[in-house]
């Protein structure tokens, strides 16, 4: 994100969604590496922050779909939810050896 878009687009819908889209690649890349569970990673605009802000600025949201609410212009301000699981390391281990017998003819 710093690298890329900070500062760099408009924060218009159609580029947070490129963002987005960014996001998930780079996560779909972090499964592929094995430090994400593979299909569980996400990335989505974060609507509750999103209408919290909206409020804060005196915005009246109650006639406001969803959707609607995701395309709102919020100035600077990107809000984003992203999440998966990370997959770890192999640290504990428990190993149980059975010695076998010879029986005696």
């Amino acid at each position: 994100i710093q690298g890329q878009y900070l500062g760099r687009y408009p924060n218009t819908y159609d580029n947070k969604c490129l963002l987005l889209t960014a996001i998930r690649e780079f996560f779909t890349y972090l499964e592929g590496a094995g430090v994400l569970n593979p299909g569980e990673s996400w990335a989505e605009i974060d609507v509750e922050a999103q209408t919290n802000w909206l409020k804060a600025q005196g915005v009246e949201i109650a006639d406001l779909t969803e959707q609607q609410i995701k395309e709102y212009q919020t100035g600077s301000w990107v809000f984003i939810r992203c999440g998966g699981r990370l997959v770890d390391a192999m640290e504990d281990f428990q190993v149980a050896f059975h010695a076998m017998t010879t029986l005696a003819a």
